[in-house]
This record gives C-alpha cells, sequence and structure tokens, in this order.
C-alpha cells in the first residue's frame, strides 16, 4: 500500500527547484493532507502527527501516551485508511486534470 503521507506532504514542503506551477501544486497538496487530518478522530490524529511530524516510532508514541503498542499501530493504521480514503478521489481527479 502507498503511504497517503508523503514526507513532502508531512514537512509542508515542495522542491526549491520545481517550477512555480509544481510548487503551488505541491502547496495546494500539503492542505489537502492537513484538512484530511483535521477530519480524522483526535486519538488517530494525534499518533499519526506523532509518528509523522515529531519522528516518534511507535514504541515511542506507546510510551508517551501510556497505550498498548499494539494499540497504537491499529490506530495508526485505521488514520492512515481513513486519510487514503478521504484523500483518494481527490488525488485521482486532479492528476486527470
Amino acid at each position: 500500500m502507498a503511504n497517503v503521507l508523503t514526507p513532502e506532504l508531512v514537512n509542508h514542503s515542495v522542491d526549491p527547484i520545481g517550477s512555480p506551477g509544481e510548487n503551488a501544486s505541491g502547496k495546494e497538496e500539503a492542505q489537502l493532507v492537513r484538512a484530511a487530518l483535521m477530519k480524522l478522530d483526535a486519538v488517530q490524529r494525534e499518533v499519526l502527527e506523532l509518528s509523522f511530524f515529531e519522528g516518534l516510532s511507535h514504541q515511542q508514541i506507546a510510551d508517551r501516551l501510556q497505550s498498548p503498542l499494539g494499540t497504537v499501530k491499529s490506530r495508526i493504521r485505521q488514520g492512515l485508511n481513513r486519510l487514503r480514503t478521504k484523500l483518494t478521489p481527490t488525488f485521482q481527479e486532479r492528476n486527470q486534470e
């Protein structure tokens, strides 16, 4: 499965060498991902933010949240699946234009 949260989108950055159109597209994509993240349940959003934005391992997240490792992994997987469901139609439409 492809990971919806690519490093470019997570870090809110784009290729500085790319064309202005590519830069605008990257910023729009980052905004779409951030908006989709805000629609997730708080627990799913929290573990995804800790993992992708803070770079914590699954075990570190479990320790910080005082949750079982399996619970953290499940929440990450559920959150990624929900993001994929929300974002796939949008990105497919954008790629067809």
